[in-house]
């Protein structure tokens, strides 16, 4: 039982493989976070950077300050970042956004849609309202609570299971279905299902256009059978 415990303790540790850590300011006004001078980058390989120095400085000592073998979930600062940045996602959430005049497609809006929405709000003890179209619902939400209550359902994910669910509400362009695959309410089928509602309703009636239509699909698929692979071998 104790070589297990220290085989299982051994799989979550990696070799530190930078030996400094410093900010660097850009010619935009913005921070970087650099390892070796080499800028930590976010998901579509562009610099990471925060417009606070202090925040900055902050996130540099938290990886100077990291053990020779050290888990990547302990660097709880990078990770806050990380939910504030796609908070946004959650205020332009695509499930919170109705069809506006096509009854039948609110309809399948209305039953598979709906359904996650309402769960994500108790489940962040915030009330998410949905609108009719693309104007009118104004951010009510409280940043710091809301992002903090997402930081702790998901404390208990790995790093590399998070940096995919990152990259799943970006391609969905919802925090709402990041969340419900992450926390396994919903399955990669599920959430490419939901994610393409509109798409796939708008193609049975009117036909599909391949080169548009084809590639986002594909994408989705990839990221999230990723999280779910991730998710299910805790790696």
């Amino acid at each position: 039982m104790l070589k297990r415990f220290h085989f299982i303790q051994k799989r979550y540790l990696h070799k530190r493989f930078w030996k400094t850590s410093v900010v660097r300011p850009n010619d935009k006004g913005l921070y970087e976070i650099l390892l070796d001078s080499k800028p930590i980058k976010d998901q579509k390989g562009r610099p990471f950077t925060l417009k606070s120095e202090i925040m900055a400085n902050l996130v540099s000592l938290e990886w100077n300050m990291q053990p020779q073998m050290f888990n990547p979930n302990d660097i709880i600062l990078s990770k806050k970042i990380m939910v504030n940045d796609l908070f946004r996602y959650l205020d332009t959430d695509t499930l919170r956004y109705f069809e506006q005049t096509d009854k039948n497609l609110v309809k399948l809006q209305e039953s598979n849609w709906l359904p996650l929405v309402e769960w994500a709000s108790h489940l962040l003890n915030t009330e998410l309202e949905v609108v009719n179209g693309i104007i009118g619902l104004t951010s009510s939400l409280d940043k710091e609570i809301v992002s903090q209550r997402i930081l702790n359902l998901t404390k208990d994910v790995n790093h590399n299971t998070f940096a995919a669910f990152e990259r799943a509400v970006i391609s969905s362009k919802s925090m709402i279905v990041g969340l419900a695959l992450v926390l396994g309410k919903i399955s990669s089928k599920e959430a490419i299902e939901i994610s393409l509602l509109e798409i796939n309703y708008q193609k049975s009636r009117w036909g599909s256009i391949d080169e548009f239509h084809l590639l986002e699909p594909a994408t989705l698929q990839r990221v999230f059978s990723l999280v779910n692979l991730l998710k299910s071998y805790n790696i």
